[in-house]
């Protein structure tokens, strides 16, 4: 699901202090999350994503930088799934959604 969202992410960096920051939700599916970020987090950190009144539990698995920021991909906790009755973003767009409508608008 393509989306976009202000959501809080909170970690551990290595010198064992706490850390947090704000970053916008790119994309979300029940197993993880793509986030762009203006600072990196590095790969393996254990984050958790906060919004409202859930949070979504994870590792960091890759940190690319862009040049308007970091995209980090989180996996999931196996015990962390991801729904949209836990954390439902203002924007939020089904791709296969999309690609169906698109084959119905060539068909016609």
């Amino acid at each position: 699901m393509l989306c976009s969202q202000l959501v809080g992410v909170e970690w551990i960096d290595s010198a064992g202090q706490e850390q947090n920051c704000v970053v916008n939700l790119e994309d979300i599916s029940e197993s993880g999350a793509c986030l762009h970020s203006e600072e990196p987090i590095p790969v393996k950190s254990r984050v958790t994503i906060a919004h409202r009144k859930d949070r979504l539990s994870g590792a960091v698995r890759y940190c690319v930088d862009r040049s308007v920021g970091y995209l980090l991909g989180v996996e999931f906790d196996s015990s962390t799934r991801w729904s949209d009755s836990r954390l439902r973003p203002n924007h939020l767009t089904n791709v296969r959604d999309l690609v169906k409508q698109s084959i119905h608008r060539d068909r016609s």
